[in-house]
């Protein structure tokens, strides 16, 4: 549907029906000239992806939009997955947007935007980043195409016009403890005060127990995991200067707060309770956007 409306166009009624038609017939027309199936559905995809990109230049995106929103018909869609390279093309290079988010954890988002500003070691590729992501119907050679091209995109611009990547949902934690947790180590070394030095240990050994999906939550292990995560919250704010320029305390005060949400979630909702555990996720999720959208105008256009 989403492809019929793109190719034909959405400003009146001959657009969409055009579009269906052609979204119709054209496996049709590849049936009739007696092409084999394999080929055939090859063949109807590079049409279809031409059709797409050749429809993004009639694309007008007013300047007050923030945020650009492209859905999908089920998750992993080739097509879907196909066109938001494109769709990121252009609204990068024709309207000036600066970050790209996806429903995946913070923790891979966080990996995948390191690896596009060229902060991780060169052996490091975009198959291996995205082999690793949590979600296995991202590990897709469109999703490789895409990142690939925001590294070369960042590689060619100055630091803080450069290209960032999200992930905004809260389901899973990882590297961004294990980033979070590096530099905690080198907090212990430089930090003056021993009662901040032992509170640090301490709740160290609390993001080791939640990044292991394997650890259960009950309420009142919750409660104290939430305290103890603010605590590093405020120890990392009241610290920000000694780790100025070894550090992204923004960074690292989000993935604490997704810690937290995180810990609500597994603890607070029976996951199997798809309205009351989709509520709270999506509200979180919708929280994490507002950051996201918070530190872009502050370093860039605003606009996702």
């Amino acid at each position: 549907i989403i492809t019929a409306l793109f190719i034909g166009g959405i400003g009146n009624i001959k657009g969409p029906i055009l579009g269906a038609l052609f979204v119709v017939l054209l496996p049709e027309l590849l049936r009739f000239v007696g092409l084999p199936d394999a080929i055939a559905a090859n063949m109807r995809q590079i049409i279809y992806g031409l059709a797409l990109v050749d429809a993004m230049d009639s694309i007008e995106i007013p300047d007050h939009v923030k945020i650009v929103g492209l859905g999908e018909a089920t998750h992993g869609n080739l097509e879907f997955q196909d066109m938001k390279l494109e769709l990121l093309k252009m609204l990068v290079e024709k309207y000036d947007f600066s970050a790209f988010a996806m429903e995946i954890p913070n923790c891979d988002g966080m990996k995948i935007d390191h690896y596009i500003r060229g902060e991780m070691d060169d052996e490091m590729t975009a198959e291996m980043i995205i082999k690793d992501i949590s979600y296995p119907i991202y590990n897709t050679d469109s999703m490789v195409m895409l990142i690939e091209y925001m590294k070369e995109y960042n590689s060619n611009v100055k630091e803080e016009e450069q290209l960032r990547f999200y992930g905004f949902d809260m389901q899973g934690l990882g590297y961004d403890v294990e980033c979070l947790e590096n530099d905690l180590e080198k907090l212990l070394g430089i930090i003056p005060y021993e009662e901040d030095k032992k509170v640090i240990c301490d709740r160290m050994e609390d993001l080791e127990f939640l990044r292991n999906p394997n650890n259960s939550l009950d309420q009142e292990l919750a409660e104290e995991m939430i305290v103890n995560m603010n605590l590093l919250k405020e120890i990392l704010i009241k610290s920000e200067s000694l780790l100025a320029g070894i550090s992204y305390i923004e960074e690292h005060l989000h993935t604490l707060d997704v810690c937290i949400q995180y810990i609500k979630y597994y603890s607070g909702v029976d996951t199997r309770d798809y309205k009351e555990g989709f509520s709270m996720r999506d509200s979180f999720m919708a929280d994490n956007v507002e950051w996201m959208q918070t530190c872009e105008e502050e370093r860039s256009t605003g606009k996702i």
